[in-house]
């Protein structure tokens, strides 16, 4: 009975058969073992492929957009940053007092003399004058005021030097002050992208921080004039609205150069101006 139940273990594992008396048959060989298909895995190893340049095209795609995002919220506090230092410069030159030294040196004129400027919604008063005894009692040496005209006091000798033909006092006015700043304000988009301003016969340069560096304004620029000239000011700046000089030119020669020992803003409005009148 052992010998037959040994017998039918080694029919389980090899491949053979017994004969009647229980005996195996000659000619035995192993059973093969049972090998399933193997399942090829190239679809799921491209699922996982795709799905990891997948997730590395979204996080590029998300690191751009944030990027631009950012990037656009940036130029937009930059300009609005930019615009509010236009602004804040323009209101200074609206109304303010300005007090320094004045070197002319046009010609044979050589002066150095102490000047105050003042505007406000009113009027622009230039004043150069003489210090008195122990400096008191300062005499006005020139003075020259735009209210509803121009009108200007002065030496002989300095009002010989000025070209009357190039003067038109009637076309100035306190107001064309005041518009030629509401038309900068009106144009601050332009001028926040660009860093300056041309219109026609007048040019206003500026830095990064919005201040006027430099105004040009063209005289007799007309077909019918084979030649023009300019008027030219620049200005450098001890820091942000602190004017420290000031030069003022005809075409290339200096005229005069005022050094600045203090300003101060006055408050004013600009509600006079019509509208209609600022192109």
């Amino acid at each position: 009975m052992a010998v037959r139940m040994m017998y039918n273990l080694q029919c389980m594992m090899y491949d053979c058969k017994m004969d009647r008396t229980g005996g195996m048959v000659n000619n035995c060989r192993l059973k093969p073992t049972y090998q399933p298909t193997e399942v090829s895995v190239p679809v799921p190893l491209v699922t996982y492929n795709y799905f990891k340049h997948s997730k590395v095209k979204v996080v590029l795609s998300l690191i751009i957009v944030i990027g631009l995002l950012s990037g656009c919220s940036t130029f937009r506090r930059v300009d609005s940053d930019k615009m509010e230092l236009l602004t804040n410069h323009l209101s200074m030159w609206r109304g303010f007092r300005l007090d320094g030294i004045i070197e002319i040196t046009y010609r044979q004129l050589r002066l150095r003399k102490n000047v105050s400027i003042t505007m406000d919604n009113d009027s622009f008063q230039l004043a150069v004058f003489d210090t008195g005894f122990f400096g008191l009692r300062p005499q006005p040496f020139l003075q020259l005021s735009i209210s509803d005209k121009l009108s200007l006091e002065a030496p002989q000798n300095i009002m010989n030097l000025i070209p009357q033909n190039k003067i038109t006092v009637d076309d100035i006015d306190i107001n064309l002050l005041h518009k030629g700043l509401a038309v900068l304000q009106k144009n601050s988009s332009k001028i926040v992208d660009h860093g300056h301003f041309h219109d026609k016969d007048l040019r206003v340069q500026f830095d990064e921080s919005m201040q006027i560096t430099g105004i040009t304004v063209l005289i007799n620029n007309t077909v019918a004039q084979e030649t023009s000239e300019n008027l030219s000011l620049l200005i450098d700046y001890r820091a942000y609205n602190q004017p420290e000089k000031m030069q003022f030119f005809r075409d290339n020669e200096l005229l005069f150069t005022i050094t600045v020992d203090r300003i101060e803003v006055k408050q004013v409005t600009q509600n006079h101006i019509k509208q209609d009148a600022i192109t």
